[in-house]
């Protein structure tokens, strides 16, 4: 179960630190017993002054049960470019059938059988989102959360960055076989010296960057300190964008290619491949390829850097619907109402790989505990026949894709821990009858 455990924090795996810090009550008993409270009822930054254990900052905002608020509030937090909401909004579809999805129940973890509404109030869910067959049959919020808030991705900002990869491969303006040094050749005395773009995309270049929570010391928190983002030991002296940052790695930990390691600084060398190859900022890119073309009824927000590089590999924050407009472009090879957004063999390689990918995931960290999963042009595929495709990202972010049945669910939550084993299969389990409830119904 170790491992098991060991591989939920490393799909997740974007900037969970203090994991265990802030959780000993749900370590030590079922979260089914735990009720989690709102951050109006926990009063986080609620009145003047502040108290300490109420007010949140760039350098405590994940840590406990700060997510409630912060994850809803990341504007006020720190540094951001916004993205605008599309001049021509399209709004979501709507059929609220017979099937009430909160009262579908499902075998948990913990041998008992629980309902899909009391998996989101004990997982801190902030927004439930279920699309059938075109059709948004259930919509939920809770935590102070509308269809207006904006919430923190986490990792599942990494998918939206592919797709951007995506649009300008078929545009003829990036090549995937090339070297990222042919463009960028600032980053040839780099770890990232021979590494293809779709090495990059794989997760299988050969650069040597820490993920290790444990070891304050790690990258992970050098580059976070880069994007404003809170680290255990504070933010020392060093560089100040993540131009400058990247620079700074100049070991491999592996050869290029020869296997599938989780890594969410490749997701930042993406970003600067976007803006390198396009001439234009990621924040420009996304509005124009994905806001504007999916009619996006709200404003996104990028965390970014001191000179406003957006912070590609978890730093997005978009509204449920927003999001769940992108799951469903996804979902449809690319199009959305009739117009092609994302290149359709671009979804179709992400879902179907090739034996190298697969090959190279098998022998990656995870491919003895997720048999017959890949990854692919940063999404996490789950069944290839199935079409089963995932954007995942910690404290509980993610979007479900399953083509075969055309489902799409968006679930933002707050989670006080970053990544919980239980939390996670448990999720998975009620996806899975939500998704067996629906053919039912289509049956009867």
């Amino acid at each position: 179960m170790s491992n098991i455990f060991k591989i939920i924090m490393l799909i997740s795996g974007l900037y969970c630190c203090d994991v265990f810090a802030h959780s000993n009550e749900q370590n030590e008993q079922s979260y089914w017993k735990v009720h989690p409270k709102t951050a109006k009822e926990l009063k986080l930054m609620q009145g003047y002054s502040l108290s300490s254990d109420r007010q949140i900052t760039a350098g405590n905002f994940d840590r406990g049960v700060n997510p409630r608020w912060s994850f809803l509030h990341m504007t006020e937090l720190f540094p951001h470019a916004r993205i605008d909401r599309a001049a021509e909004t399209i709004p979501l579809k709507y059929s609220m059938g017979s099937l009430n999805v909160a009262e579908i129940s499902f075998s948990a973890t913990d041998g008992n059988e629980h309902k899909v509404k009391e998996l989101l109030y004990h997982t801190s869910t902030d927004s439930f989102l279920v699309m059938y067959k075109g059709s948004l049959i259930h919509e939920s919020y809770y935590n102070g959360m509308n269809a207006n808030t904006p919430h923190l991705l986490m990792s599942v900002t990494k998918t939206f960055t592919a797709m951007l990869v995506g649009i300008l491969v078929e545009q003829g303006k990036l090549d995937t076989k090339k070297r990222v040094t042919d463009y960028l050749p600032e980053l040839g005395n780099t770890g990232l010296t021979g590494a293809t773009v779709q090495q990059v995309l794989d997760m299988s270049a050969a650069l040597k960057y820490s993920e290790d929570y444990t070891d304050l010391k790690a990258d992970v928190y050098i580059e976070g300190c880069v994007f404003s983002w809170s680290t255990p030991l504070g933010c020392k002296p060093g560089p100040e964008t993540f131009e400058a940052y990247i620079q700074t790695l100049k070991e491999k930990s592996q050869g290029n290619g020869e296997k599938f390691h989780y890594r969410s600084v490749l997701t930042n060398v993406l970003a600067m491949l976007i803006e390198r190859t396009s001439g234009d900022r990621m924040v420009n890119m996304l509005n124009k390829h994905v806001w504007q073309k999916l009619g996006m009824v709200d404003d996104g927000y990028f965390n970014v850097d001191s000179v406003g590089f957006a912070f590609a590999g978890g730093g997005l924050s978009a509204t449920a619907r927003d999001v769940m407009r992108f799951g469903s472009v996804l979902l449809n090879n690319g199009q959305y109402k009739g117009e092609q957004i994302i290149p359709e063999d671009w979804i179709k390689d992400t879902r179907f790989a090739n034996a190298l990918t697969k090959d190279n995931f098998a022998k990656g960290e995870y491919g003895e505990i997720l048999p017959g999963w890949h990854y692919r042009n940063q999404t996490w595929v789950k069944d290839s026949e199935e079409g089963v495709m995932l954007a995942l990202g910690v404290h509980g972010q993610l979007i479900y894709v399953n083509q075969n049945t055309q489902l799409v669910i968006v679930k933002q939550s707050s989670q006080p821990e970053a990544t919980n084993l239980n939390m996670f299969l448990d999720t998975f389990a009620a996806l899975d009858a939500i998704s067996t409830a629906l053919a039912l119904q289509d049956k009867n």
